[in-house]
């Protein structure tokens, strides 16, 4: 069977030519806080995405329920399709989305996460989900999104907030922690590298869910905010939503991996003023 990125690799470039898939030009900076290097993106274009989301949402198109065909990577585990994002910021940023209708709000699922177990046992790839008002999602049908690692090239690590995540020694594999080296609040599980071996899709997901729960209850929320769900083949963790925004910077899940996509240079100053962790901080819960 073909790999799923090596497909997409395919269904990218066939898209590109016919004009069904939208490449968001950016410019990428790395901005230093503390001992931190942030990916900072410019899209200039993201403007003109909003206006189509916006004109998409008062006509109550859902792009996800009868897929574009020239955007349509495959279908997994008779549950999800893996779709390319039409307005793509970065090469082969995908979606896994629910092949029936179901609302972006509800909690992540066995289902779900045998998908995202399926496309990470092949390749090393950050999933996020943008769950709630507050989270910066924009399409209310069910939908986790998926990007190529690393975000730093030649770098040891693969995204800016790898280290301070992980930096826990003594913490054993699917135990929810919450890292010293973060000021708001999170929860965070190390993913026991035993389940990549796995031949069973279902009982990984089951697992997988297990420990999103598990996560979630380390907050003693449970879905009483927005949130932001990310995950690696090392780790999950989840982040409680206070606000989608501050002034004119919108954070969504990635944010929460350390890079931050802006529209305007004013946008890219504003962010480099407040700082990188301030924001974080400001958009969050403090930690209990």
């Amino acid at each position: 069977m073909q790999r799923i990125i090596e497909l997409a690799k395919m269904v990218s470039s066939n898209a590109v030519k016919k004009g069904s898939l939208i490449g968001i030009e950016t410019t990428s900076t790395i901005f230093i806080d503390g001992r931190t290097q942030f990916v900072v993106r410019l899209a200039k274009s993201l403007i003109k995405k909003n206006e189509v989301t916006q004109i998409n949402s008062k006509e109550k198109v859902n792009p996800f329920l009868n897929p574009d065909p020239d955007l349509t990577v495959n279908e997994i585990c008779g549950t999800h399709n893996v779709l390319l994002n039409k307005f793509s910021v970065v090469n082969l940023h995908l979606l896994l989305t629910t092949k029936q209708f179901e609302p972006q709000e509800q909690p992540l699922n066995q289902r779900d996460f045998t998908a995202i177990w399926t496309v990470l046992k092949e390749e090393n790839m950050l999933c996020f989900f943008n769950c709630g008002p507050e989270s910066g999602y924009s399409q209310p049908h069910k939908h986790i999104q998926v990007v190529p690692l690393p975000f730093i090239q030649n770098n040891n690590i693969d995204f800016p907030l790898e280290s301070r995540l992980l930096d826990e020694p003594n913490i054993l594999n699917n135990i929810a922690y919450k890292s010293n080296q973060l000021s708001f609040d999170h929860s965070i599980i190390k993913i026991d590298e035993e389940i990549w071996k796995q031949n069973d899709p279902i009982i990984a997901g089951q697992q997988f869910e297990i420990n999103y729960l598990n996560c979630a209850k380390n907050l003693n929320w449970f879905h009483r905010h927005s949130y932001n769900f990310l995950m690696t083949r090392k780790c999950m963790w989840i982040v409680p939503r206070s606000k989608e925004k501050i002034q004119t910077l919108s954070v969504n899940a990635l944010g929460f991996a350390g890079t931050f996509l802006v529209k305007t240079e004013q946008d890219e100053q504003l962010l480099r003023t407040i700082g990188a962790d301030n924001l974080l901080s400001q958009v969050t819960f403090p930690k209990n």
